[in-house]
């Protein structure tokens, strides 16, 4: 069973090793912001190698060096940016599909492969070799490099400046917000109670300090870290087969990939282990956690304090309720948010974070200041995934309505959308509302004209569409089980005519022209010489047989005229 664990030692090692030489002293200092974040570009910061990144946009392909950058992109509902991983990030939905740009054991960079990604920007641990970054760097790639996280405090730090880099400060404000909210929570649960003395074994007895995240991790549970009572100060230390005797803890944890979870505890720990003299195996106090959610400095890391917190202390973990805060899945804690963010004028993101217990639909409102200048006006979109996702979201784009449709239909108003944090054939469904201000249609419109149409991969096709009419207004809502390029648009003849003004047509005329005007038809012209029409636009009310009388009034005044000539 100990050689089945070698290789989470390893792999453990070289996401917690000690910062790379040359690192720690232009580590940042390490402080939580309680603002919100703001995501702007360009944007320029200076990472744990004291080297000035620059970012002029907000990078869209990121490629990721070790799984806890990753596991943060997956938490922050930036995955979609993710081109690149690490062999390490497979435990991750979806992760499977991206590239993996390490090798080897211990793992080692793939330089051509992520320079041939062509990523804006790259996530470095500070595990990876300086002559890596640098390869990057000299090949004109944007590499922001980590220091080790320390504390959990780390982790919050880390989240945001993850989140301010990619363009995911909402997703980062709320995951951060839901983890100081959870782990208070868990702190406040076992403040003043007696903690029980714990060893964590990463393998062949190396273990985590109290100044590591794990120790942390420990310590917020309300465990005594043995690790404590000795005279090591190392990060990590090997403990000796005498001092773990000698401290003998009342807890035992233990790590495991997910696909070798769900066994006897007991069994994790070998026939000839030293830890089976323990006070902890004798009765059976034995915790075994993923191994992705405690060794990775990411949001996870909640997941498996409550794990520990009901290990150590089930009292308190049963008055505090923390099973509402914990989950083994993609899911996350907290009260259900919403968030949109305009881009520009043509696109805004939407983004949500679903609490674990809540119906797993999004329901996303539209501000009309992205579509007031539309009609319809999108005003909703609700997104059900086929599979519980806990934080995800949808990118609306107004699309040309310039185009031409299928049955001579005409458009007036198209979106294209497209998710982030989850693939597009994880949808269930994609119900898609807009209100319609019939002022602005022909009066002969009804709403049996009213139709939408979706096109993927260069095919259109009609869509159904639901209607409600109420006085001026038409709601429209079309459903569907993709992600479509949708028009919402109308088969009557004439559309979006505004009210026909009143209209004459007076006649400018040279010499010998006259120009004769019959209603709705067009002018004729008796002239051999050249006429020009002017046409005048009258809103105002036209008195009738105004126009009459002004002529027989000039013909009576030109009459007289001549009668007064005549009579000299």
């Amino acid at each position: 069973m100990m050689n089945r664990r070698l290789p989470v030692l390893f792999t453990t090692i070289l996401i917690l090793a000690t910062v790379a030489p040359g690192l720690t002293a232009a580590a940042p200092a390490t402080t939580t912001n309680t603002q919100a974040l703001e995501c702007s570009f360009p944007l320029e910061q200076t990472d744990a190698s004291g080297h000035d990144v620059t970012l002029n946009e907000e990078p869209q392909r990121i490629v990721t060096l070790n799984p806890s950058a990753a596991q943060t992109m997956w938490e922050l509902g930036a995955r979609e940016k993710v081109v690149g991983v690490s062999q390490f990030a497979g435990f991750l939905d979806g992760a499977e599909s991206r590239e993996v740009v390490t090798s080897g054991f211990p793992s080692s960079v793939e330089v051509e492969k992520v320079i041939s990604l062509d990523p804006d920007l790259v996530l470095a641990p500070n595990t990876i070799p300086d002559d890596s970054v640098t390869q990057l760097r000299d090949a004109g790639v944007t590499v922001y490099r980590f220091a080790m996280a320390a504390s959990i405090e780390d982790i919050y730090q880390k989240t945001k400046t993850i989140g301010q880099l990619t363009g995911a400060c909402s997703g980062a404000d709320a995951t951060v917000t839901e983890m100081q909210t959870d782990i208070q929570t868990i702190e406040a649960a076992v403040e003043g109670a007696e903690q029980p003395s714990v060893f964590y074994d990463m393998g062949d007895h190396y273990t985590a300090g109290p100044n590591t995240f794990i120790g942390g991790i420990l310590a917020k549970a309300g465990g005594h870290n043995i690790v404590a009572n000795t005279a090591t100060e190392k990060a990590y230390p090997q403990l000796s087969a005498e001092v773990i005797l000698e401290q003998d803890p009342e807890f035992l944890v233990l790590s495991a990939p997910p696909s070798q979870l769900g066994n006897d505890p007991k069994s994790y720990i070998g026939e000839d282990s030293v830890l089976r003299e323990t006070t902890a195996f004798k009765q059976g106090n034995i915790v075994v956690v993923d191994t992705n959610h405690i060794s990775q400095p990411a949001p996870r890391v909640v997941d498996v304090m409550v794990q520990l917190t009901k290990a150590f202390h089930p009292d308190a973990y049963a008055d505090a309720n923390l099973d509402e805060i914990t989950d083994q899945d993609d899911s996350t804690i907290g009260p259900t948010t919403y968030s949109h963010t305009i881009v520009d004028n043509q696109t805004i993101r939407l983004d949500t974070h679903l609490n674990y217990f809540d119906e797993q639909t999004a329901n996303f409102s539209i501000p009309t200041s992205f579509t007031n200048d539309s009609n319809p006006q999108l005003t909703s979109v609700r997104v059900t995934p086929r599979e519980p996702n806990w934080q995800f979201g949808v990118t609306a784009t107004k699309l040309d309505s310039n185009v031409t449709l299928p049955d001579s239909a005409t458009a007036l108003a198209g979106y294209q959308f497209t998710p982030h944090g989850m693939w597009p054939d994880s949808l269930e469904t994609l119900s898609v509302t807009a209100t319609l201000n019939t002022t602005q249609l022909n009066q002969n419109t009804s709403t049996d004209d009213l139709t939408a149409y979706t096109k993927q991969n260069g095919n259109w096709t009609q869509t159904d569409i639901h209607t409600n009419r109420t006085n001026e207004t038409i709601t429209l809502r079309v459903d569907t089980s993709s992600y479509p390029s949708l028009y919402f648009a109308t088969t009557a003849t004439e559309t979006a005519q505004q009210p026909t003004p009143t209209t004459t047509t007076q006649p400018t005329t040279t010499a010998e022209t006259t120009t004769t005007q019959t209603t709705q038809q067009p002018a004729t012209t008796t002239s051999a010489a050249t006429s020009t029409e002017t046409t005048t636009t009258t809103t105002g009310t036209t008195i009738p047989g105004f126009t009459p009388t002004i002529t027989l009034l000039s013909l009576l005044l030109v009459s007289l005229g001549l009668y007064g000539k005549r009579r000299h």
